[in-house]
């Protein structure tokens, strides 16, 4: 079978990312993803940068190997971070989401946990897969 132009153009323009998003976004990934690579991120904030909403965009990484479900106590102080930025216009930094982790942490499961790395960065993109 062969697939209908129409739609794969359609589903091309509803997918795409265009990186100008008007709202604040946190994204948190694990590095050790083994669904989604870690390197998916860098290709995000280029999109962002490309999109002229990069300054909208807050990038925080765990040490984890998991896609699903990573710990109580990271996704709380994740979803704090982004009410503040929203409600009170604070940005967070990635070293203020694990800082607010390691306080919410005694509230969850301690061997959950918080395995926030701060200062982590993806590699771009094309060192883990070619870009099209």
């Amino acid at each position: 079978y062969e697939a209908d132009p129409q739609a794969v153009g359609a589903l091309a323009d509803d997918s795409r990312p265009t990186g100008r998003l008007r709202l604040p976004v946190l994204t948190l990934h694990a590095i050790h993803d083994p669904t989604a690579f870690v390197e998916l991120e860098s290709f995000f904030r280029a999109r962002m940068q490309q999109g002229g909403s990069v300054e909208r965009l807050v990038q925080v990484y765990t040490d984890d190997h998991e896609h699903s479900y990573l710990s109580d106590a990271q996704y709380v102080s994740a979803m704090a971070a982004v009410m503040a930025w929203i409600e009170r216009g604070d940005k967070p930094t990635p070293q203020a989401v694990a800082a607010n982790c390691a306080q919410v942490d005694a509230r969850f499961d301690p061997s959950k946990g918080c395995r926030w790395l701060p200062d982590y960065q993806p590699a771009p993109m094309a060192e883990r897969v070619p870009l099209r």
